[in-house]
């Protein structure tokens, strides 16, 4: 895609050069004017419209009138031109690839614009400069230079330039991955460029909002929008950025898993680049149909186009495509089983990353390297008025060589700096983890431990004073022929104590099964909760409405009886302070995870308040919802009742 992006930029900054002149003026026209005059104006305006001319068809010629027009202009001292002509070479160098001797034309025709106040041509030389600076990764320095572009053509009105470049700054964008803004500046090209009817800068905008749907993962509206910007593109027989836009519609429909499609896009994108002799992107193109065919599984044509783009790519010395290249290749061979030669390629692929590495840290050396040079030279020059030039030399340089050192050394500085605070950042991850696991450990154990304490405490109070309170009352019931018949008062003082005692024995019983949970035991989470709202409606002063969805099967025996704990506290909690007559239990079972409302038309509370001064009852359910690495919610206010709502995850 980024192959695209240098032909759209490209174009796009022809499109807003100072030129007085049609793109369609007839070449032959304008070499007969060029024969026929003498007047030097009139034959710099015709070089400058000739270089345009043949800018797209021989970069040589263009390159040759846009040399005379810059000759002619500086020997009749017209700075109007001369900053034309420093511009139209720019232009060829842009062509060209050149784009660190482009900057420095662009300058010199900036500054003489400036001089000038030539505003129109001050934004062309900045939109220029700005596409430099992308192609440079200089994105700082580009995004600086395009909104300087951006304001003067706002300020002298012309609303198409302005739309150019905000699909400039857009590109920008894409690269440093701000698709908010991306999307920000492409809506506003679009409408601007609609409304103008301009075909070609609508299919740009278009393709911005397609990279943006691509960003969210919307690979249809993605292939949609890049689809009508085919349609445009193929309008203007805009066949540089129509291979591009190809390249990116099956791009998107590989996406969607429609292969075939893709492949048909691919080899549209091919044939339009074969035609414009544009070797990059034949090879791009070449590897991009070699890995649908090996997605269909027809190796011997994946085989053959990935080889002819890998002999394409080396010819040219296209290196940034073989890492990519190579890996394909190393999958196809995998596919084939032949791993020796997999293997190859794929070591291939890692080497040509290392090299491409080693040449970017060189380029930004050498780039550190002009720029000391010229703060070098520009300390020589103002001391040259001072000292004679031998001295001021040397010294220049020594300082040069020590402001070099500590730049490695501050470089060295940072680098270890860096690597020191990873290591450490790795150390704190490990142990965050391990503290983590503990913690996780620990609570585990409580809770087990807790359940276990349950349990014991359960039996003792069946087994132990359950059975003391029912030979109590054999021993009691014993006594009742003792008790004299006709005495009414002792009658009824022994129904009392039989009375006491059956209740203490139901008493035992409740509380050991509540404590014990044999249910949940036996029948599960759902049979457990079944069972519980059973015995909490069965006062009849409290209407319990019970709803269980999809919990159908055990769940993890941790889960459900911290699950079911944390059902008795918030029932408990509402018997005993909400004043409800209806509660509402939902127990709703997803694919990851299991989620718990209670509801309650109690008295409600504040729950901000509440907060501060929390009971035991809420802190152990948010420490068991915490233990299970769930969520709690509790929504409340005074008179309307309170809901409270467990997400526990399950995977």
């Amino acid at each position: 895609m980024m192959l695209y992006f240098r032909n759209f930029l490209f174009f796009i900054l022809l499109g807003i050069a100072f030129k007085s002149a049609a793109q369609g003026s007839d070449i032959v026209v304008l070499q007969k004017q060029l024969e026929s005059t003498k007047e030097d104006t009139s034959r710099l305006r015709i070089y400058s419209e000739l270089s345009w001319q043949f800018l797209s068809s021989s970069v040589l010629r263009s390159r040759q009138y846009a040399e005379a027009e810059l000759q002619l202009a500086q020997k009749i001292g017209n700075d109007f031109y001369i900053a034309s002509g420093y511009n139209d070479i720019g232009i060829v160098l842009i062509r060209e690839n050149r784009f660190r001797e482009s900057i420095q034309l662009h300058k010199k025709a900036l500054e003489i614009r400036t001089r000038l106040k030539d505003k129109t041509g001050m934004a062309s030389s900045y939109s220029k400069l700005g596409h430099c600076y992308t192609e440079l990764n200089q994105l700082t320095e580009a995004h600086d230079a395009q909104l300087k572009a951006l304001a003067l053509f706002e300020e002298i009105k012309d609303e198409k330039k302005v739309a150019y470049t905000l699909n400039n700054l857009c590109v920008i964008y894409m690269n440093l991955r701000q698709f908010d803004k991306l999307e920000k500046y492409a809506n506003e090209s679009y409408r601007v460029l609609n409304q103008l009817r301009d075909t070609a800068g609508i299919a740009n905008s278009l393709n911005h909002l397609a990279i943006v749907a691509e960003s969210k993962g919307d690979f249809n509206t993605a292939l949609q929008l890049e689809l009508k910007s085919v349609e445009y593109r193929e309008i203007v027989l805009d066949s540089a950025n129509l291979e591009g836009a190809l390249n990116n519609v099956g791009i998107y429909y590989r996406k969607l898993g429609k292969s075939e499609e893709g492949l048909k896009y691919y080899q549209k994108a091919l044939n339009i680049a074969e035609k414009l002799g544009n070797t990059m992107s034949i090879a791009l193109y070449k590897c991009n149909i070699g890995n649908v065919y090996t997605n269909m599984g027809n190796y011997t044509l994946s085989e053959r186009y990935l080889k002819e783009a890998e002999a394409i790519s080396i010819r040219d010395s296209i290196s940034y495509n073989l890492p990519q290249l190579y890996s394909s290749l190393g999958e196809l061979y995998l596919f084939l089983h032949q791993n020796k030669l997999a293997l190859h390629y794929f070591d291939k692929s890692a080497q040509v990353r290392d090299s491409l590495f080693s040449e970017t840290m060189a380029e930004k050396f050498t780039e550190m390297e002009t720029r000391y040079e010229t703060e070098r030279t520009e300390q020589e020059n103002a001391l040259l008025q001072k000292e004679n030039q031998l001295k001021s030399e040397a010294l220049s340089r020594s300082r040069f060589i020590m402001l070099a050192l500590i730049v490695v050394a501050l470089l060295l500085a940072l680098l270890a700096y860096l690597l020191y605070n990873r290591k450490q950042l790795q150390n704190k991850r490990k142990r965050d983890a391990e503290l983590l696991q503990q913690q996780e450990l620990r609570s585990r154990a409580a809770i087990e431990a807790e359940e276990r304490e349950r349990v014991r405490i359960a039996r003792e109070l069946h087994d132990g004073i359950g059975q003391q309170l029912s030979a109590a009352k054999l021993t009691l019931s014993g006594l009742s022929s003792l008790v004299l018949k006709d005495n009414p008062q002792q009658e009824e003082l022994f129904q009392n104590a039989t009375q006491l005692i059956d209740d203490a024995v139901k008493e035992v019983r409740s509380v050991s099964h509540s404590m014990m949970a044999n249910a949940l035991i036996k029948a599960g989470l759902a049979g457990a909760v079944r069972d519980f709202v059973q015995k909490v409606s069965a006062s009849g002063s409290l209407k319990v409405d019970l709803e269980i969805v999809e919990l159908n099967e055990r769940l993890d025996p941790t889960i459900e009886t911290v699950l079911f704990r944390v059902l008795q506290e918030v029932v408990n909690n509402i018997i005993r302070h909400a004043q409800a007559s209806v509660i509402s239990i939902q127990l709703i079972r997803h694919d990851d995870e299991l989620v718990l409302v209670v509801e309650d038309n109690g008295i409600g509370f504040n729950v901000s308040k509440h907060k501060e001064s929390e009971g035991i009852g809420l802190r152990n359910i948010r420490s068991r919802v915490d233990f299970l690495n769930g969520n709690l919610n509790i929504d409340s206010y005074p008179g309307k009742g309170t809901t409270i709502t467990v997400e526990i995850p399950l995977k």
